[in-house]
């Protein structure tokens, strides 16, 4: 996608049905969240850290954050992880996350 392609889905999601939360590090934007709050459960669309602001907390500050301030204690939490994703695992689950399902999928004309 191109970035205008980007910008203009981030403002889609934003303007429908996502809420988009900013995480500031000395002034500066270093990392943001989208999520939906859902019946049930809240859905952690995005979490992203710039690459810069990796491994240094800054991203187990942010979900501290979430948690304390920003998602009701009731609601299932859900994100969902690429299979090939070690570190992404490896970060949900030191926050808490646990393993709840796999999806498998079957390309074309495999």
């Amino acid at each position: 996608m191109s970035r205008a392609e980007l910008r203009d889905r981030m403002v889609n999601w934003i303007e429908h049905e996502y809420r988009a939360t900013i995480f500031e590090h000395d002034g500066e934007p270093v990392a943001y969240s989208l999520h939906r709050e859902e019946e049930t459960q809240i859905y952690l669309r995005q979490f992203y850290v710039d690459r810069q602001q990796r491994r240094k907390g800054i991203g187990r500050a942010a979900m501290k954050i979430l948690f304390a301030e920003i998602w009701p204690e009731d609601r299932t939490l859900a994100v969902e992880v690429l299979a090939h994703n070690a570190a992404a695992y490896s970060f949900w689950s030191a926050v808490g996350y646990q393993p709840w399902s796999i999806r498998m999928e079957r390309p074309p004309g495999a």
